[in-house]
């Protein structure tokens, strides 16, 4: 049985029946079979058609639906460009008489897997959908690294790998062309604008409130307030609409009071009039539940993941969008200080335990991500932690709450990000922050007074960091633990 609840298979030649519970849109595509259940909208147009999967907003162009964006796009030439101020969480598909591109959103949320050997090529939105329509194999070469207690603690895919050595996943700013089963970047290939905190914080206040506009039309909205950056940005650019919006924290403290960011919350709310509540993991998750997401995911941390998604199953009736900070990290210098010179840095900085799975792949990866961070400008670091942490984390946590409540963050969106990546890299510290502060003031003055992640560690790093001792400490203990 195969439940594809808020995901899609593409698959070839595909004649048999299956069985699909509950019932999916099934799309005949040039030699494909197209199985979602999600989002779908079809725009043909001679001998080309474009598939979307999910949800588009334009973030120029906020009230423009799914229809009209791939009815505007179907002629562009450069359909990356076209794609570069539309976030959401989407798989684009673009199927002409001797090619099939596949694309998606900017941290990759809506994911694309894909098998790389074998007689049917098969893409879907977890590695579990495909071992419906084809043979996967375990990858021997990558057991060192699934059984290390890196990956036992924080369940991080590396990169595109995956546990099967034929299913690779599709990195974020990548293409695949699924005819030559190849893989190509698109973005970053040219120097980004270089900009002042100014010109940044304006560029991105009028995006943001436009996505909130956005989304505003298609759904009722819930957002998300902690005590963090990310959320308090989400927070301030729904300024315009809060009358419209339910505001709410996720917790997994008992009793909730217990929680810094509910804390934070409750005051915020309290002050400005917000309607808000908190949700409350549960203790425990049912058998049956248990079971009927591993039936739809590969998941890889069933701890957390299975709890959130227990919550927001709530809201699913109610249609429900939340709107999250998540995809933000990509603009939080998470490498810090780090030098990277060669591959090995690229591990080292990611903590990923240098074991031969883990060196082949950062050999690999390593010549693109210089040659993309040399062409536009952006760090290395950044750029690395884009394409291996935050798809593999942030966004890959993202798409399964998607999966069961529409979720989607306001910085995912590719333009939006380059901005900030426009900024100098000192002021978009992770701890300290000051151009999310200046964004904050920007978009709701006076939000940005609350307290900021007012726990202890926290604070004794930024008190490291005006001290100019944390960076030393960190390569330090970094080259320590390797």
């Amino acid at each position: 049985m195969i439940d594809l609840s808020g995901q899609y298979a593409l698959v070839e030649r595909s004649t048999e029946i299956l069985d699909l519970m509950p019932p999916c849109d099934i799309t005949e595509l040039n030699g494909y079979t197209l199985y979602s259940r999600c989002r779908l909208e079809v725009s043909t147009e001679a001998s080309k058609t474009i598939v979307l999967l999910g949800d588009a907003i334009d973030f120029q162009n906020p009230l423009r639906s799914n229809e009209e964006i791939l009815a505007l796009g179907i002629n562009e030439k450069n359909i990356f460009e076209y794609f570069k101020f539309v976030g959401g969480n989407y798989v684009v598909i673009i199927i002409e008489v001797d090619s099939i591109l596949i694309f998606h959103d900017a941290g990759g949320v809506f994911k694309v897997f894909y098998t790389t050997q074998g007689g049917r090529k098969v893409v879907a939105s977890d590695p579990r959908i495909i071992r419906h329509f084809t043979k996967c194999s375990v990858d021997p070469q990558g057991f060192e690294f699934y059984s290390h207690s890196r990956f036992q603690q924080k369940h991080i895919r590396l990169g595109n790998r995956t546990k099967y050595d034929n299913v690779r996943q599709l990195l974020p700013n990548h293409a695949l062309n699924l005819s030559r089963l190849t893989t190509s970047r698109f973005y970053p290939l040219r120097e980004i604008a270089r900009l002042s905190v100014t010109d940044a914080k304006q560029h991105v206040r009028g995006l943001m409130e436009n996505a909130v506009e956005g989304f505003g039309s298609r759904y009722k909205l819930a957002c998300s307030i902690t005590a963090g950056f990310d959320s308090r940005v989400v927070l301030a650019a729904t300024r315009k609409m809060t009358e419209d919006i339910r505001y709410y924290t996720w917790t997994r403290k008992d009793p909730p009071e217990k929680d810094i960011d509910v804390a934070v919350a409750k005051k915020i709310a309290l002050d400005h009039n917000l309607r808000y509540e908190i949700f409350s993991s549960p203790h425990f998750i049912t058998k049956e539940y248990e079971e009927a997401l591993t039936r739809r995911f590969e998941i890889l941390d069933l701890t957390v993941t299975t709890k959130m998604l227990h919550v927001y199953q709530k809201l699913k009736a109610q249609k429900i969008a939340l709107l999250v900070g998540f995809v933000s990290e990509v603009c939080k210098n998470y490498y810090g200080a780090f030098n990277i010179t060669g591959p090995l840095d690229l591990a080292k900085a990611a903590h990923m335990p240098l074991v031969p799975y883990v060196v082949e792949y950062v050999e690999e990866s390593y010549k693109g991500l210089s040659s993309a961070s040399q062409a536009s400008g952006i760090d290395i670091r950044d750029l690395a932690h884009w394409e291996q942490d935050i798809t593999n984390f942030a966004a890959q946590r993202s798409f399964y709450i998607s999966a069961e409540v529409n979720c989607f963050s306001l910085f995912n969106c590719r333009g939006l990000l380059e901005i900030i990546l426009g900024t100098e890299r000192q002021l978009r510290d992770k701890y300290n922050h000051p151009f999310y502060r200046a964004l904050i003031k920007e978009l709701w003055n006076g939000l940005e007074q609350y307290p900021i992640n007012p726990d202890r560690k926290t604070t004794a790093i930024r008190i490291a960091k005006r001290l100019r001792l944390y960076d030393p400490y960190k390569r330090w203990s970094t080259s320590r633990g390797q």
